[in-house]
């Protein structure tokens, strides 16, 4: 990732490994949605059942969503006194129930 960020520009993903450096640059920025286009973009992991099903691919726009909440909340720590349960439901489009729950067990295990 280092290499990647050295680089004066950026071309398109030519393979799963490109995809899975920009899906990681993605969720270093919150960006659910973008980790989420680069990580569908890789044929290994569209091409199982288990993704056709839509099974897989709805666990992994949540595991996505949290990973990318936490991210938020970590490096936003340093910019906001204090969070809205409401906007980070919006942002994350998730229920304001399931992001209150993420962040009371992120607290607890501090």
């Amino acid at each position: 990732m280092e290499s990647y960020d050295e680089k004066a520009f950026h071309l398109a993903a030519e393979n799963y490994k490109d995809q899975v450096v920009q899906a990681s640059l993605a969720l270093n920025k919150s960006n659910w949605a973008s980790v989420c286009d680069s990580v569908f973009k890789i044929k290994q992991i569209t091409s199982l059942p288990e993704f056709q099903t839509g099974e897989l691919k709805e666990l992994l726009i949540q595991r996505i969503k949290l990973a990318s909440l936490k991210t938020f909340m970590c490096k936003g720590s340093k910019s906001y006194q204090t969070f809205s349960i409401k906007s980070l439901a919006n942002i994350f489009e998730m229920e304001e129930k399931q992001v209150k729950k993420f962040i009371s067990k992120m607290i607890l295990r501090n």
